[in-house]
């Protein structure tokens, strides 16, 4: 079950979560843009899905999901991985990591539109789709801006205000999904825009059936390829 599928399935069972995103990074990070934790709230908690690299930034990270819950809104802030929490924690990166949390219905909307739907038929073999999330930056503060969902065809749901910005995000969102992985966009001095490819796991064909092709079949499994052996 990938994050998007638990996420429906909590959707559907009534429970209420927060999504704890890597919206951007400086320097070496137990984490890249685009990864991503769920947070439950109601009892029974049971265990987060994802990870945003463990240790205390996941810890916290997971108790500002449940405030936001709580409260509403939106938190953006910046964990420095210094030396001093390294080791303190075993946390030794020694980077930077910028995480948005929201809640629910406010990471899953898009122009006023529910798309978790849609993201979880994209990420089971459907065409695929990327979220653009645009974000104003200001020395190490980072805030959220805006949210579209862009489809393989060029078909974008929500808008950032700006038709020409639109257009802009449009483009490089259908050039990114050719790649299958996120990316922090630079626009321009001020502002980046998260690029995330929702897709199916890649598929992998191993030619062969020895004690070399078993490993690396297992590995795939491991990494989430679809395997194949022929």
């Amino acid at each position: 079950m990938n994050l998007f599928e638990r996420m429906a399935a909590l959707r559907d069972a009534g429970r209420h979560f927060a999504v704890a995103t890597v919206v951007r990074t400086l320097g070496s990070t137990p984490q890249v843009v685009g990864a991503k934790l769920v947070v439950v709230d109601e009892e029974p908690r049971g265990k987060a899905a994802g990870t945003l690299g463990g240790g205390c930034v996941e810890a916290d990270a997971i108790d500002t999901g449940r405030d936001v819950l709580g409260r509403g809104g939106r938190s953006l802030r910046a964990y420095e991985l210094t030396e001093d929490l390294a080791w303190n924690t075993g946390l030794v990166c020694g980077g930077t990591m910028w995480i948005l949390v929201e809640r629910d219905d406010d990471a899953l909307s898009v122009g006023g539109e529910a798309v978790l739907d849609r993201l979880v038929t994209a990420s089971a073999g459907d065409a695929p789709l990327a979220i653009a999330t645009l974000l104003r930056k200001s020395g190490r503060e980072v805030e959220f801006l805006g949210r579209m969902l862009v489809a393989s065809d060029g078909v974008a749901t929500g808008s950032l205000g700006d038709p020409s910005l639109d257009r802009q995000v449009t483009a490089a969102a259908v050039g990114q999904l050719r790649h299958a992985s996120p990316r922090l966009w630079n626009l321009d001095e001020e502002r980046d825009v998260l690029i995330e490819p929702v897709s199916s796991k890649p598929h992998v064909v191993v030619a062969g059936g020895g004690h070399v092709a078993l490993a690396i079949a297992r590995q795939a499994q491991l990494l989430d390829f679809d395997v194949t052996i022929v």
